[in-house]
């Protein structure tokens, strides 16, 4: 009887080993990421060329400063905010404010409009709307400063969304100097992983910074909720006909947690005098900052 009751226990220790033993693989938990670094490159005959460098740093999940550098320009901004709103983002290297307006009549987190001062002189106002989602719907970009030889004196961005919070179309009015507007259409293709740039709590102000560096033609990309696999720009003629300008494809990379890591862009362009489109290839980077 008790070499019975022996072998009964040896059996149940057993079989709990080998339930322990077999049981469903512990599956790590995401961590909480927040984007503190994205890099876009040029690829020229193998070598890769930075053309914009963005930085993020952050204090209690709270944004708290911005750095943006491209080839002719840089700028490296501090944040202010007033409930919880940003107020003022300010650079005192460079003498450089940006400053944020917000209705006194309605409760909202979204500024209705911002400006752009250098060494305190106003040089850009811009006018925002957004959608009853937040999102952002329209920039009129008005210069107060017009650089000698610029042709352009008024941008205005138009963004159309589906029903995910992603843009569709993206709609750029260039008005000239002698009263032509010339319009673009850049449409969209994205998937379902997060955008990088949706962990950024201020998208307003990635606009507003990317614009006023003076590079920037699509803002309406850091108000995507999933990421950009592709996109086609057309040039908008007499009677809405449009003419293909630019496609581009993009390859995604993403880690086990499906941050997206790398992206390599094909740019196809095409001009009027060229029978053939020109390739050229960029890679985007993006680096994030995590916590379980």
């Amino acid at each position: 009887m008790r070499k019975e009751r022996l072998v009964l226990l040896f059996l149940s220790s057993f079989f709990l080993l080998s339930f322990f033993a077999c049981g469903p693989a512990q599956v790590a938990t995401p961590p909480v990421c927040s984007l503190v670094g994205t890099t876009e490159q040029i690829d020229q005959s193998g070598r890769l060329s930075t053309q914009v460098e963005r930085s993020f740093t952050y204090a209690g999940g709270q944004l708290t400063s911005l750095y943006e550098r491209n080839t002719d320009r840089q700028a490296g901004y501090r944040l202010e905010y007033n409930s919880n709103r940003v107020s003022r983002a300010t650079d005192t290297q460079n003498q450089l404010t940006i400053a944020f307006d917000y209705a006194l009549t309605q409760e909202t987190d979204k500024p209705y409009r911002a400006t752009f001062s250098r060494n305190n002189q106003l040089q850009t106002v811009y006018n925002l709307e957004y959608l009853p989602s937040g999102k952002i719907s329209r920039v009129v970009e008005n210069p107060q400063v017009v650089p000698i030889g610029a042709t352009t004196i008024e941008r205005i961005f138009t963004m159309t969304y589906d029903e995910t919070g992603n843009i569709t179309l993206e709609r750029t009015q260039a008005r000239q100097r002698n009263g032509s507007v010339l319009t673009t259409e850049t449409e969209y293709t994205l998937d379902t992983q997060p955008s990088p740039y949706a962990s950024v709590s201020q998208p307003v102000l990635l606009t507003i910074v990317a614009l006023s560096q003076g590079v920037e033609t699509l803002p309406g990309r850091f108000w995507n909720t999933g990421t950009v696999t592709g996109y086609t720009t057309y040039s908008v003629g007499t009677g809405n006909a449009r003419t293909r300008r630019e496609v581009a494809t993009f390859t995604s990379t993403r880690d086990e947690f499906k941050k997206l890591t790398v992206q390599e862009q094909t740019t196809l362009s095409y001009l009027n005098s060229q029978t053939n489109p020109t390739s050229r290839k960029t890679q985007h980077t993006y680096v994030y900052q995590c916590r379980q």
